[in-house]
């Protein structure tokens, strides 16, 4: 049923295209089991046949190299994205590292800058502790001058009295 189908199918679209019309004029006869042609409409069937096939040929052809180009593309794709990933990561790293570099400057800067306020705060000290000393030094000495000379006075009275 489905093979008649598709015969009829095919001897209505051969009609249409004209090229059948030279076989179905003259040149062939029925025999009991086969169809007989003369050379002419073989010849005639031979060239549609060679058509149709170099057409069907060709459709699958094309579909072939459509898919080769389809696969070519995807791979082609994969690699250009996984070339854009790395790319992406180079770039954040590096700028991560930058950021850290950048981050590890600041953070010599302050210690820097630290180490640079306690020196002077050690000098300045160093200087508040002298001129204290001195100053203290010097309040001693006036008070043991002072205590002295009265001390001395108060010998001189003494031996003055005895």
């Amino acid at each position: 049923q489905e093979d008649e189908e598709k015969a009829a199918r095919a001897v209505k679209s051969l009609l249409k295209s004209g090229a059948i019309a030279a076989v179905l004029t003259s040149g062939w006869a029925f025999g009991k089991t086969r169809i007989f042609l003369k050379q002419e409409p073989y010849e005639s069937l031979r060239r549609l046949r060679a058509v149709t096939r170099n057409g069907a040929a060709k459709r699958l052809q094309s579909c072939a190299r459509g898919q080769m180009a389809r696969k070519a593309y995807h791979t082609m794709r994969w690699g250009f994205l996984r070339l854009q990933a790395r790319a992406r990561g180079l770039l954040a790293r590096n700028q991560l590292r930058s950021w850290l570099r950048a981050k590890a400057a600041t953070q010599l800067s302050a210690l820097l800058r630290t180490t640079e306020a306690l020196a002077r705060y050690g000098a300045q000290r160093r200087v508040a502790v002298a001129l204290q000393c001195r100053m203290r030094q010097k309040w001693q000495r006036k008070k043991y001058l002072i205590q002295r000379s009265q001390l001395l006075q108060l010998q001189r009275w003494w031996r003055s009295v005895q």
